[in-house]
């Protein structure tokens, strides 16, 4: 976002939206593709999102101005497909959701560093438009992909209208296992969505790190997620998700009593991620347990399920990050 900033001649708390845009854009979107996946099946919905990823990347790499960088960005939000995927999984594979849902976020947190330091050396190397041209590419395979991907026969369509929405939309709104998962995981991401906004210019502009270096630095949190997604696999044989979610909550409290602590008194980029690592671990366990949870609820309105519960854990996390951002403007 830095190298962005200084191409598009944009200031720092402009240029950090980009993340929190991201967010409100997948509120946007989760408020009616769990609902389509219910009524037309989650592989056409994953498709149509893939293509609007596609679209999004196309706006962000051809953007000569902040503003058409920022659409493209909301447009990559809108085009989120995450819960669409949880959806697939519990609908469509005969397997333990949880289990194959941690295998699959192992894979995603593996990547996730090994994108930020590939990404950190392209922009040192040849520029950040560059960077976008690989993701495009990564976009347009994912969706040739999707339409090779399997759909269980035996799934009844939900008839979708407004007025069987807006009930479904009351159903859960109003339950208490709904809310509560809400707010347990809205809170955990919320505080993860304020580090993603702010990580990058604490590391590379306060701490005067390169990107690349930057990248490297995101294999400590990083460590915490595979841990905890390991770590889910585990305990999913021997306890309750409700206990699973209890465990991330108290390490979650715990990470961020060690942060403050030490970062106040040992400002530095190592002390800036390691504590991290430990909270990261409860995003891991409170994450994948309480989106199969939400899912529970009401088995055939899965896919309307995980998407309302996504646009209210989206809304927190986007605001989240947006209140950071213009706080750390000022």
């Amino acid at each position: 976002l830095p190298a962005i900033g200084n191409s598009l001649h944009s200031d720092q708390s402009t240029i950090q939206l980009a993340y929190p845009l991201i967010l409100f854009g997948s509120a946007i979107s989760y408020t009616f593709i769990g609902s389509l996946a219910d009524a037309y099946g989650s592989k056409k919905i994953l498709t149509l999102q893939l293509s609007l990823v596609t679209v999004g990347l196309i706006l962000c790499l051809l953007a000569k101005s902040t503003s058409l960088f920022l659409i493209g960005s909301l447009i990559n939000g809108i085009g989120s497909f995450g819960p669409l995927l949880i959806k697939y999984i519990k609908t469509n594979l005969s397997t333990n959701t949880v289990k194959i849902l941690s295998l699959f976020m192992i894979i995603g947190t593996i990547s996730f560093p090994l994108n930020a330091t590939l990404v950190g050396h392209i922009v040192s190397v040849s520029g950040w438009h560059d960077v976008f041209y690989l993701w495009l590419v990564i976009a347009i395979i994912c969706l040739i992909l999707s339409f090779f991907l399997i759909q269980n026969p035996n799934l009844k369509p939900i008839k979708l209208n407004l007025s069987a929405y807006m009930q479904q939309l009351k159903f859960f709104i109003t339950n208490r296992d709904f809310q509560k998962y809400l707010a347990i995981a809205s809170s955990n991401t919320g505080a993860a969505a304020i580090f993603f906004t702010l990580a990058p210019h604490i590391c590379i502009v306060d701490f005067h790190l390169t990107p690349r270096t930057f990248g490297l630095l995101l294999f400590i949190p990083t460590s915490g997620s595979l841990l905890g997604y390991l770590l889910d696999i585990f305990l999913i044989s021997k306890y309750s998700q409700h206990t699973i979610v209890d465990i991330g909550q108290y390490l979650a409290i715990s990470a961020l009593i060690i942060f403050v602590i030490l970062f106040y008194y040992y400002p530095n980029p190592i002390v800036f991620m390691s504590p991290l690592a430990l909270f990261m671990v409860s995003y891991a366990l409170i994450g994948s347990n309480t989106n199969t949870l939400v899912m529970s609820i009401k088995t055939s309105l899965a896919g309307s399920a995980i998407g309302f519960f996504s646009v209210g854990v989206h809304v927190i996390n986007g605001a989240s990050g947006a209140l950071a951002s213009h706080r750390d403007g000022e």
